[in-house]
């Protein structure tokens, strides 16, 4: 069985994305919240196809370990920022939310565990947006010629419906009339 030429060309196409797809680099910066504005300290190449990184480079921060900072990946004004403290980034996690387009918009810091004596780093994981769930809508809402909802009707009580039948029964039972008394 041969396989058809359209999906042939599909696998092509898909395999030539994989292969063109190159690595990107991300400058993350640290801004800290005495500071006029943002220095890098440092970047991370990650291939968004794969989410892998293969080259990671962060230089230490000269800063108090309980000091807030605020980290993030672009300019001051367009950037995504979180805040965390600087003692965090010795020991943490820095995971790097990609958009649709393999592009840095978020940068979270994760509490890591303590390092070994003399081992001093961050690690780096990549994670891709994920579409969340929609929501489901009702129908949408008539309205009346003036412009407003249209009130419902109450229902109606046992009496409401069935009153005639009750009124019928009753002049039955009383206009029927007595039946020859026997003695």
């Amino acid at each position: 069985m041969q396989p058809s030429l359209p999906r042939l060309l599909l696998t092509l196409l898909g395999l030539l994305s994989l292969v063109s797809a190159s690595d990107i680099t991300a400058t993350l910066q640290a801004w800290p919240l005495s500071a006029a504005s943002p220095t890098p300290v440092g970047s991370v190449v990650y291939n968004p196809v794969t989410l892998t990184t293969s080259t990671t480079s962060l230089k230490p921060l000269s800063l108090k370990d309980d000091e807030l900072i605020r980290i993030g990946s672009g300019d001051s004004d367009n950037g995504s920022w979180t805040v965390t403290t600087a003692g965090s980034l010795v020991n943490g996690k820095l995971v790097l939310q990609l958009d649709a387009e393999g592009r840095v918009y978020q940068v979270e810091v994760e509490q890591g565990r303590a390092a070994p004596e003399g081992v001093v780093g961050t690690e780096v994981e990549l994670s891709r947006v994920v579409k969340g769930a929609t929501p489901t809508l009702n129908k949408p809402v008539v309205l009346n010629a003036q412009g407003r909802v249209p009130e419902v009707e109450k229902e109606k009580t046992f009496l409401q419906k069935y009153w005639w039948l009750l009124l019928g029964m009753f002049i039955l039972v009383v206009g029927g009339g007595g039946g020859d008394q026997a003695s």
